[in-house]
């Protein structure tokens, strides 16, 4: 010990003259300019720039007196020390014990790594590792240099007394204000904050304040609970002045094998549910949770379980899945939800997959009875690297299932081929061939599908649309589907020293038997199908298997590419389909199925490192007006940055006398105002009804030790019951309490 390494070199000494001194001994190291006892026995003084070292300790001050007899230290002027643990303090003046354990300390100030700092008119150091302060400042922030707030930091506790228990790693205070800029704006009678050094701690977070037409005053205190180094808890209630008080929370663990995550709420609602939408229960609640495991033999196991307890509970309570489970989510607000058991495994050359699928429709217009449950898919495919080309085989089962109405089974089997050929000139061949069957089975077709059913008006027309015209009330159906065809690319380059220029014509020749079977199958697979310059060479450009695309058909493309130098780019693309025969198999509005298909296609710009225009758009073949058409533009400039997207969709379909037209606009702007100020704001307009559908402004204040978000929202929902929403939200985030 120290004091010890001090007593070793002080039993020696005599009553001596001013010297320069400096000893060690077997516990550790002590300088000082001169080292002495007054009198024959009594304390050891050593002054002058006095240090001592020994077994991790530090302490150095001015002058230190050692008394042997009463087993006390007396440190004054510059006290610096370094304990076991290695916490740093400074002082005035300290009285301690020998072994530094216990004693008193005057104007102390300790460091605690990363970045905390303690300070107190006294501190009472004790043995068990609990020391008393009183009179306290403490700060995670370094203190603003210049400026309005220069000499202040962005936050502090002061406190009357403070309890540090360094073996709990926690500081508590007592009779407390939070300052701000040094302005007192909170009174906290006691509070409990981890040591800095503590990576997780047990605690509330910075409440959430949030005001909402729809809801009412809403604040939400959250607690973390860490139970272990691999798993953790978040228990968050929000209260809602009109709603009453959601419990909620989260829970998440990650082993070195699996991981898991769960995201839950329930609330018994104070209003009354009459006036709600969805015919809600008296108790409603949220479940979002997603487990991944992996197994022997290279299987893994996942399950997405994501449910809620009506069609309106997401908009009532403005719950949305957050973190990794928000990715799991396609849409913040989606129209349907859904959950899956999946067992998979890959191999080299190989893929299997065993999932089964539970969708929850949320459309108000939707009977959930109605929707299809896959129970289950099976899907197998090999791979085979062949010595001229590559092959693979695949084969799947889909049962689907519903409450009401059709249920039905299919069987598929697929072999693929296709070899590549690249001349030396630099044509590029590709020849491709695939034989695929198919088997179905399907019963209680009367009962129709989500779409068409006895209990929505217009089921006798619409069933004569569907396969069979629902007349047979169960049926198999097989069927055979071959397809050939071939594929040539040339690019052409010319590339000069700050300019370049690629075109690359591409033209698609496909062979498949002149029936789309749309008058047998039941199309559940392929509602999403849009045809675009990015399936315009998909020869089956449906995105399931109960779509089929028949017939003999050229799909043709030609690609730009050009090059100025770093300052801009302009890639091109445009193409169209071809057929010798027209096809149901589409539908109307697709834009395809014709002798001639709508041209399709997209035209990029890249200006620097700046902005980025991208355009996607599909023209009609007769009239030569834009069926659809996709821009986004992105851009920065200094401290400004914006994004706008503009959607427009026009249709063949008529709603009485006027042609049905969607078309959407969506603004968006961020301004670094300062390094510590930042400004955002959205805007999503619905063009076609000239309504504002979204608004969200954004303020942010913040720097490395703490941010207050301000934000306000607008939103004018289409579903009844919903029509307009506005939310102003208020966001602490102090560095220590988050």
């Amino acid at each position: 010990m120290l004091i010890l390494s001090l007593f070793a070199l002080g039993a020696s000494l005599t009553v001596q003259a001013d010297a320069p001194a400096q000893t060690s001994t077997e516990d550790g190291l002590i300088t000082a300019e001169r080292i002495y006892r007054e009198v024959e026995g009594g304390p050891i003084i050593a002054e002058g720039d006095v240090r001592a070292a020994s077994n991790g300790q530090f302490l150095r001050a001015d002058r230190i007196i050692y008394d042997q007899e009463n087993d006390r230290v007396i440190a004054v002027g510059n006290v610096a020390g370094r304990d076991e643990s290695g916490q740093l303090y400074f002082a005035e003046e300290a009285t301690l014990t020998g072994d530094l354990r216990n004693g008193v300390i005057e104007g102390f100030e300790a460091q605690l790594p990363p970045n905390g700092t303690l300070a107190a008119a006294t501190a009472v150091r004790r043995a068990s590792g609990k020391n008393q302060l009183n009179r306290v400042v403490y700060t995670l922030c370094e203190v603003c240099n210049d400026g309005f707030w220069a000499g202040r930091p962005t936050w502090q506790l002061k406190a009357r007394n403070v309890t540090q228990d360094e073996t709990a790693k926690k500081l508590r205070f007592t009779n407390a204000f939070l300052e701000v800029y040094g302005v007192p704006t909170l009174y906290i009678p006691y509070i409990e904050v981890p040591d800095p050094s503590v990576k997780r701690a047990a605690g509330f977070l910075a409440p959430q304040i949030q005001s909402s037409t729809r809801t009412g005053i809403e604040i939400e205190t959250p607690y973390y609970l860490p139970i272990s180094d691999y798993q953790d808890i978040l228990f968050s209630p929000r209260h809602h002045s009109r709603l009453g008080t959601l419990i909620k929370g989260e829970w998440r663990r990650n082993t070195w094998n699996s991981q898991a995550q769960v995201q839950a709420g329930i609330i018994n609602p104070t209003n009354d549910l009459t006036e709600e939408p969805g015919n809600p229960d008296d108790v409603r609640w949220h479940w979002f949770s997603r487990y991944t495991r992996a197994l022997p033999g290279g299987w893994e196991l996942e399950a997405d379980i994501d449910g809620v307890s009506d069609k309106g509970y997401l908009l009532t309570y403005d719950i949305e899945p957050t973190g990794d489970l928000q990715e799991e989510l396609p849409i913040l607000r989606p129209d349907r939800l859904t959950s899956n058991l999946s067992f998979r495994r890959t191999t080299e050359n190989s893929s299997t997959d065993v999932t089964g699928y539970v969708f929850q429709t949320l459309r108000f217009n939707e009977n959930q009875d109605f929707t299809a449950q896959a129970l289950p898919r099976l899907r197998h495919k090999h791979y085979f690297n062949l010595p001229v080309g590559e092959a693979s085989i695949d084969a799947s089962f889909l049962a689907l299932e519903r409450t009401e109405g059709l249920d039905s089974m299919r069987m598929s089997a697929n072999a693929q081929y296709s070899v590549v050929k690249l001349t030396d000139s630099g044509h590029r061949f590709e020849a491709f061939a695939e034989l695929r069957g198919d088997l179905y089975r399907y019963e209680n077709t009367s009962g129709g599908t989500q779409a068409c059913n006895p209990e929505r008006g217009g089921f006798a027309s619409c069933s004569q649309e569907l396969p069979r015209g629902l007349e047979d009330e169960e049926f198999i159906f097989g069927r055979f589907l071959p397809t050939i065809g071939a594929e040539w690319s040339y690019p052409l380059a010319k590339v000069g020293q700050r300019t370049s220029f690629i075109v690359a014509p591409r033209v698609q020749a496909v062979i498949s038997p002149t029936r789309d079977f749309s008058d047998d199958v039941f199309n559940d697979d392929s509602q999403s199908f849009q045809f675009d310059q990015v399936t315009l060479f998909d020869y089956n450009k449906s995105s399931g298997l109960d779509l089929w695309e028949d017939g003999q058909r050229v799909n043709v493309g030609l690609a730009t590419t050009a090059s100025f130098g770093q300052s801009l780019t302009i890639e091109t693309m445009l193409g169209a389909q071809f057929r010798a025969e027209e096809t149901e198999a589409f539908g109307p509005d697709r834009g395809l199925g014709e002798r001639t298909s709508d041209v399709v296609g997209a035209v990029d710009f890249r200006v620097g490192r700046n902005i980025v225009l991208d355009n996607r758009f599909r023209i009609d073949k007769n009239t030569g007006q834009f069926r659809r058409v996709e821009n986004s533009l992105r851009g920065n400039l200094g401290p400004l940055s914006g994004s706008l997207d503009y959607l427009r969709i026009q249709s063949d379909e008529a709603l009485g006398t006027v042609q049905r037209l969607d078309e959407f606009l969506t603004i968006g702007a961020n301004l670094v105002l300062t390094r510590n100020i930042s400004f955002a704001a959205t805007q999503a307009q619905n063009l076609d009804s000239g309504s504002t559908t979204n608004t969200q402004v954004a303020l942010r204040i913040a720097n490395r030790c703490g941010a207050v978000s301000f934000r306000y929202r607008f939103d004018d929902s289409t579903i009844g019951g919903f029509e307009q929403n506005r939310v102003l939200l208020v966001k602490f985030d102090l560095l220590g309490f988050n």
